[in-house]
C-alpha cells in the first residue's frame, strides 16, 4: 500500500477544478486547495467534493509568497509521497500507484518527471477524464517540475517551481522520467484570454520590481491569440 496527498494553489479555477479533483481522486487520499481569494465557484466546488480549502489571503500574483505557501503546504503530510502543483498541472502515469509502490520499495524519494503542455481548440470536455479526452500537446522541457516527492524532503524551488535550487533530506532520484506532468494551459480560447487579462490585473509590484513572470505584465488580445494558436498549431498526439 502506498499513500499520496496532493496540494494545489490557484485563483478562480472553476473550469479546471472538477477535472483536477476527478484526476487526483484516482490515486490520492487527500486533496488540499490553497485559495488565492477566488471570486468564482472554486471554493464551493472544492467543499462539495470533500477537498480541504485553505485561504492564503493572497489577492495578487506574488511569486515569492507563492513559493512560501508551496514550500510549507506539505510539511505535515504523513503520506508516502506528496504532489505540489498548480491547478492546471496533472501528474500522470498509467499505473501510478504501482510505480510509486516500486519507488517506495527502492527507497526512491524524488522521481524524475517529464513535462508537457497540453493544447487543443476543443475546449474542456463535459465528461470523462481530461487525461483521456485531451491527447494533443507539446513537449515542454522547462515544465519538468519536481512536483512529486517524499514529504520528508525539504524542497527549495525557484520562481515558478521550474527549477529546484536545493533539496534537503533523504534524496534518491529515479533513473528514468517515468512520470509526466501535464500542463493543461491551452484548452479554451476565450478562457485563455480571460485568464491572461486577470493575470495582468493581479501582478504585484514585487513581481514588477523583480521582473518575475514578465509574460503576464500586460494583456494584448492579438498577442494572446497568437500565443494560444501557436501552441495549438504545434500540438501533436501524445500522452
Amino acid at each position: 500500500m502506498v499513500t499520496v496527498d496532493v496540494f494545489t494553489m490557484g485563483y478562480n479555477e472553476e473550469k479546471i477544478l472538477p477535472h483536477f479533483i476527478k484526476h487526483y481522486k484516482q490515486f490520492c487520499r487527500n486533496i488540499t486547495f490553497y485559495n488565492n481569494c477566488s471570486t468564482d465557484n472554486s471554493v464551493d466546488i472544492c467543499k462539495s467534493n470533500g477537498v480541504e480549502v485553505i485561504d492564503t489571503g493572497l489577492d495578487e500574483i506574488n511569486e515569492l509568497e507563492y513559493i512560501r505557501v508551496k514550500q510549507n503546504s506539505y510539511l505535515n503530510s504523513k503520506a508516502d509521497f506528496v504532489v505540489v502543483v498548480d491547478t492546471d498541472e496533472f501528474v500522470y502515469h498509467p499505473d501510478i500507484l504501482k510505480l510509486l509502490k516500486y519507488y517506495k520499495e527502492q527507497s526512491i524519494t524524488l522521481p524524475k518527471v517529464r513535462g508537457y503542455t497540453k493544447a487543443t481548440d476543443d475546449g474542456y470536455p463535459t465528461e470523462g477524464l481530461l487525461t483521456d479526452k485531451v491527447k494533443t500537446g507539446i513537449v515542454a522541457i522547462n515544465y519538468a517540475k519536481r512536483c512529486i516527492f517524499d514529504p520528508r524532503l525539504r524542497m527549495g524551488w525557484g520562481i515558478g517551481m521550474h527549477s529546484l535550487i536545493s533539496c534537503n533530506g533523504p534524496v534518491k532520484e529515479s533513473e528514468q522520467q517515468d512520470i509526466s506532468i501535464l500542463h493543461y494551459k491551452f484548452l479554451d480560447r476565450e478562457e485563455t484570454h480571460k485568464r491572461k487579462l486577470d493575470y495582468a490585473n493581479r501582478i504585484s509590484q514585487f513581481n514588477k520590481n523583480n521582473s518575475f513572470a514578465t509574460h503576464y505584465f500586460k494583456y494584448d488580445r492579438n498577442e494572446t491569440e497568437n500565443w494560444f494558436q501557436e501552441h495549438v498549431n504545434k500540438a501533436i498526439i501524445m500522452i
